[in-house]
């Protein structure tokens, strides 16, 4: 509009069509750009559900305690997360910490989980080597009698098993 204004008036015998030309193409601009934006809008609106929706099946698995399925499970949710365009910028951050808030939830169960998976495995190792060690004792014990031997094997099996 700007450039139009700047090259100044035309001959009177033109100016009116030349000014309808001008005018119907700069509307026709701004009314596609209208749907344009409308379109845009409602698409954020649409993908804003299925974010929230994302969210609420996050949330559902966040107390999982089936750890490596409930993981897998949540990788996929990012992925679909991903193909999700974008939502309207004032709901952005919020949803965005929703979905987080789950994952974060999930993931420091799952880690205190492993921490405590690997303490009991590590004292179990060292009952089993307590095991191992009092049978290497029996086994060079060449004078014990047989029943005995026997009977001690048997609470050696059953502090393995324990273990």
């Amino acid at each position: 509009m700007e450039e139009w204004k700047k090259i100044g008036p035309v001959p009177q015998e033109v100016n009116e069509e030349m000014w309808q030309k001008f005018k119907g193409l700069r509307n026709k601009f701004y009314g596609e750009r209208k749907h344009f934006f409308k379109d845009l809008n409602n698409s954020r609106k649409d993908n804003l559900i299925k974010k929230q929706q994302l969210c609420e099946r996050a949330e559902a698995l966040k107390d999982g305690n089936e750890f490596n399925k409930t993981a897998d499970a949540l990788q996929q949710l990012q992925e679909e997360w991903k193909k999700v365009g974008p939502v309207p910028e004032e709901q952005n951050d919020i949803v965005w910490k929703r979905f987080r808030a789950a994952f974060d939830h999930f993931y420091a169960r799952r880690n205190e989980w492993i921490k405590e998976r690997k303490s009991s495995e590590s004292e179990a190792v060292s009952k089993k080597q307590e095991v191992i060690d009092a049978l290497t004792a029996l086994s060079n014990n060449e004078t014990i009698d047989p029943q005995l031997l026997f009977k001690e094997l048997k609470e050696w099996q059953q502090r393995w098993n324990q273990a």
